[in-house]
């Protein structure tokens, strides 16, 4: 938690967006090394079977007892094995989350184990580079556009993978390396938006306004 959090920032953001932000801690293996067992790809490969969506769930609750939180706008944010995470809570508590946003991560190869049917608002970065969770996919692993392909499916969006413009979001890679795809027409006025980062890696360096528009496309997403 401590690792991803150096990472993404996330918490350079809370005065100023005005937001609480939990950073839980996922399980250790046995050599010392935490996961989230989000799918049967990623990442128990001990098979523990710990049961972390229900855990997560427990954990967001307490929170709410303890803050003040709008339930209406609850959001998830992952990289990696938390991307699959991430997307493994809306696959089954769909109806709690407002949007999640993800980084070089995926979701079940069997649709069907994406039980909630309640539209969430997704945001989903990955780069082309990437030789972890490849970006076309794996065996049982969906690819970035499959993914998006999905949850489009799921939220009933109407419009198809329509190119919104571009960003500049890594300072290794000249101009504008960031290709905007939407998928619009979405129920619940939910949104669809995919950021493919030619060029970059499983982890890449990104600029910090990144974490910055990602956090203002979550938090301007609300359940209805």
């Amino acid at each position: 938690a401590t690792l991803q959090e150096l990472y993404m920032m996330l918490g350079n953001h809370v005065s100023k967006k005005g937001f609480v932000l939990l950073v839980p801690e996922g399980t250790a293996n046995s050599k010392g090394e935490h996961f989230w067992n989000a799918t049967e790809q990623c990442c128990d490969g001990e098979r523990s079977g710990v049961d972390d969506s229900g855990y997560l769930q427990r954990l967001i609750t307490k929170v709410e007892a303890r803050y003040a939180i709008d339930s209406h706008r609850i959001s998830l944010y992952g990289h990696s094995n938390g991307s699959f995470m991430a997307h493994r809570l809306a696959c089954d508590a769909g109806g709690r989350f407002s949007g999640i946003a993800s980084l070089a991560g995926s979701t079940f190869a069997d649709p069907t184990f994406c039980e909630d049917r309640q539209p969430v608002s997704i945001l989903h970065a990955h780069g082309t580079d990437d030789a972890t969770i490849p970006y076309a996919g794996a065996p049982n692993i969906p690819g970035a556009i499959a993914l998006m392909e999905h949850w489009s499916r799921r939220d009933g969006c109407t419009g198809t993978d329509v190119r919104n413009g571009a960003l500049d979001l890594s300072p290794l890679v000249p101009g504008a390396d960031t290709d905007v795809l939407s998928w619009t027409g979405c129920r619940d006025s939910t949104e669809v938006v995919h950021w493919r980062i030619n060029g970059v890696g499983h982890i890449p360096f990104l600029w910090p306004r990144a974490t910055s528009l990602a956090l203002d496309f979550l938090l301007a997403h609300r359940r209805q």
